[in-house]
């Protein structure tokens, strides 16, 4: 199929296959049906390679520094520049949503691609002038934990629960107190390099203390409810998957020769989720995906922070702030009860405003027509001077271990994308290939 004249080649950029790879291929389905070509792309291979690529979309995981940085190397390259904000998922406070976002985002991003109201409201106050490039979408990823994309998820739910039985699923949110990389400062820094934190604010800093403070006594409130329930008898055994940001270490010292406790990293964590009898998190997104595929949840709320304001999961699942609290749902739970499960008319109001816009709608076809719109402009972009200003691309540790090569090759992704095709009722599936850059090629068949 030929391309129209204002289809221009997609480059998806990806820092994390788990996270981000089954959206951006389903994105590259629904664009080839619709006749442009794609390429997804580890974000750290072409952050200095722009000018090397034909002129096209670049679409960026985020607006935070970082990101904001390699945008205008693009825009200065000759690309436009789209972005889906995958960090603010799981965020609901305004000011929260607004500290994702560099100042220069007007200068950098000519299409903001947002999940939900709460993005497009947080932004659209935080500056003016990126208003009118704010489209509401929805994401992606969450089209995959509906009918009929979520089929393999629940495939693979089944198969857990044939080896591991009925369990509670675990799922820890604490990367700041017990961070993957080498302690919490190190984390500190890292929020600075991004741009989450400034290093001569001091409200930043008493925030990133308070962000501490929080997950250490959610930290404290989980730890004393998995106690409370392993000390019942007769409970299904207890799966914890600590959050890819944290040391799992820590968790395997603490737990790992605990009878009725198994610590499990591999595999994609959706299956896990689905698989389970119930969830128990602080505030996860993974509360958020838990509700969509219809598994019940539990977010613990340990003592009394203000932050607890900030997940979007606490506004949806059910909550308690003690041990007492949760051990009442959980036993009523684990006896047939449906506390857990139910999305109370304010928890679904809360779901639909920040993740699901569109309840019945896909995310995918929303963005590939937002980027098609956006298309039609290349070619009559605004002049090298107004993009004339100091562009740093050095300012950031490469993690090329988050994608995963089992993961990220032609036949995965060919396979994912056939599915989807199938799924989506088209006639034929795209074409796909690696390419010697390392970028995998999608286009129309």
């Amino acid at each position: 199929m030929p391309l129209p004249s204002h289809s221009p080649r997609l480059y998806f950029l990806i820092e994390e296959t788990a996270r981000e790879l089954a959206g951006r291929v389903l994105l590259s389905t629904v664009a080839a049906e619709q006749g442009f070509s794609s390429c997804i792309v580890p974000q750290w291979l072409i952050w200095n390679q722009f000018e090397q690529l034909d002129p096209g979309i670049v679409i960026f995981k985020g607006n935070n520094t970082v990101q904001t940085n390699h945008m205008l190397a693009a825009r200065k390259a000759g690309h436009l520049v789209a972005a889906i904000e995958e960090e603010a998922l799981g965020v609901s406070l305004d000011v929260q949503i607004q500290r994702l976002f560099d100042p220069r985002t007007a200068d950098a991003c000519d299409l903001i691609l947002a999940q939900g109201e709460n993005v497009r409201v947080a932004m659209a106050a935080k500056d003016q002038r990126i208003a009118d490039r704010i489209v509401v979408t929805g994401n992606p990823r969450i089209d995959l934990l509906r009918p009929p994309f979520s089929r393999q998820i629940m495939a693979q739910a089944e198969e857990v629960k044939r080896v591991h039985g009925d369990y509670v699923l675990i799922n820890s949110n604490i990367g700041s107190v017990n961070p993957r990389v080498a302690d919490t400062y190190a984390d500190y820094t890292a929020c600075i390099q991004v741009g989450l934190i400034a290093a001569n604010n001091p409200k930043d800093r008493a925030d990133y203390l308070e962000w501490c403070g929080w997950e250490r006594a959610n930290l404290d409130l989980l730890t004393r409810v998995i106690g409370a329930y392993l000390d019942r008898p007769g409970v299904p055994r207890l799966i914890i998957r600590p959050h890819p940001s944290e040391n799992a270490g820590k968790w395997r010292q603490a737990y790992q020769d605990e009878p009725g406790v198994s610590i499990i990293l591999e595999g994609d964590h959706l299956p896990w989720t689905a698989g389970a009898n119930l969830l128990i998190h602080t505030g996860c997104t993974t509360g958020i995906e838990a509700a969509i595929l219809g598994t019940p949840a539990l977010s613990l709320m340990g003592g009394s922070s203000d932050w607890h304001r900030i997940p979007t999961s606490n506004h949806v699942n059910q909550t308690s702030r003690d041990v007492e609290g949760a051990m009442e749902l959980v036993s009523a739970h684990l006896s047939g009860g449906s506390r857990c499960r139910v999305l109370a008319p304010q928890n679904r109001l809360a779901l639909e405003r920040n993740v699901l816009p569109w309840p019945n709608d896909l995310a995918a076809k929303r963005v590939i027509s937002a980027l098609r719109k956006l298309g039609r402009r290349l070619g009559h972009r605004a002049g090298a001077a107004e993009l004339s200003m100091n562009i740093q691309t050095d300012d950031f540790q490469i993690s090329e271990e988050k994608v995963v090569p089992a993961s990220f090759n032609a036949k995965g992704v060919s396979e994912l994308a056939i599915g989807f095709a199938a799924d989506l009722g088209h006639a034929s599936s795209p074409a796909v290939h690696l390419d010697e850059t390392g970028m995998i090629m999608i286009a129309p068949a």
